[in-house]
């Protein structure tokens, strides 16, 4: 039996196995799919020598690669149509669809779907991030003391009221704003006191300040008479946490 030649040009491994779940064809696709050696598997072999194959170089230890396999060739033998997905040796991921055929053979699609796995964890990282900093953004939200993360880019990840408050920052700057743009709206809004200076020197200078290496910590002049202690400390991942205190 020999597969149609339309199967033979998808990139989906597609195998046939009759009702003893002995291989009846493949398609070109199916041993680079599955990552064989070319030729390995081939008309009259058992599916049951892929299934120990894949499970030895996945699983080194003998035992628990057995108990793989035999995991695998469960869904053969019950003959029901399966679907599932799995991480092969060499990192890809496979979905596997198996549909009954009226003889009582089954036909099984193999398809490499490692993008949508790897945007699936990417989007689940994302959410995983996302709820982390907004657990932590409940928590440090009923500080008095301003906190704000920036990234590695200088560019705002979250803050809290306080943060907001003491720097009087309007809901327009938020999360992606640069430290630059921070600055800028202090000077705009007349948060902050410039003692004088033209504008681009006082801007030079807390940018001057904020560039330096390790932690610091040092006091600004607001316009309304308050003093503003701030702490700028680096974080590993190139990003820093900087504290607003009205001392």
């Amino acid at each position: 039996m020999a597969l149609d030649p339309i199967f033979d040009a998808l990139h989906a491994g597609i195998a046939v196995i009759d009702r003893d779940l002995r291989i009846v064809s493949l398609n070109a696709a199916y041993h680079p799919v599955m990552g064989l050696p070319e030729g390995f598997a081939r008309p009259g072999d058992p599916i049951e020598k892929v299934a120990r194959y894949l499970a030895s170089l996945a699983e080194p230890d003998a035992a628990k690669a057995k108990a793989a396999a035999d995991a695998r060739m469960v869904h053969f033998i019950a003959r029901k149509g399966f679907t599932y997905r799995r991480k092969l040796h060499d990192g890809r991921w496979i979905e596997v669809v198996s549909t009954m055929l009226p003889d009582g053979g089954q036909a099984i699609l193999h398809l490499d779907v490692t993008d949508s796995e790897r945007q699936t964890a990417a989007l689940v990282a994302q959410s995983s991030r996302r709820e982390s900093e907004e657990r932590l953004l409940r928590a440090i939200d009923g500080l008095s003391t301003g906190v704000c993360l920036y990234d590695a880019e200088d560019r705002m990840a979250l803050c809290n009221a306080a943060y907001r408050s003491i720097l009087g920052l309007p809901r327009s700057i938020g999360p992606g704003a640069s430290f630059r743009e921070v600055l800028e709206n202090q000077i705009d809004s007349g948060v902050a006191s410039l003692g004088g200076v033209p504008r681009d020197v006082w801007l030079a200078e807390r940018l001057r300040q904020h560039n330096m290496p390790g932690d610091k910590t040092f006091e600004v002049p607001a316009s309304d008479g308050r003093t503003l202690q701030i702490r700028d400390q680096r974080l590993p991942d190139g990003g820093y946490a900087l504290t607003v205190t009205d001392i």
